[in-house]
């Protein structure tokens, strides 16, 4: 298939679900946008490009849940001891 294509179907994708999700949302400009998963990662550099077409700053685009947990959990014990 033709990787153009992919970049394009993706990036409608991503414009779609900024349009009938995210836009919804009352001043959703004012936030920053935060994405967790394979997806959103693995395509961040698009995900960043609709998300600033839409207005929004982009905060953390992470691959998995677990990155965030750990670096959490370590600055408790760090904040606990």
């Amino acid at each position: 298939m033709d990787e153009d294509y992919l970049q394009q179907l993706v990036k409608l994708s991503f414009r779609d679900f900024f349009s009938n999700l995210v836009c919804r949302y009352p001043k959703y400009e004012s936030y920053s946008f935060n994405c967790v998963g394979s997806i959103g990662y693995g395509f961040r550099l698009i995900l960043t490009g609709v998300a600033n077409e839409f207005g929004m700053t982009v905060g953390n685009i992470i691959q998995s849940p677990m990155e965030g947990l750990v670096r959490y959990h370590a600055g408790q014990d760090a904040v606990q001891a």
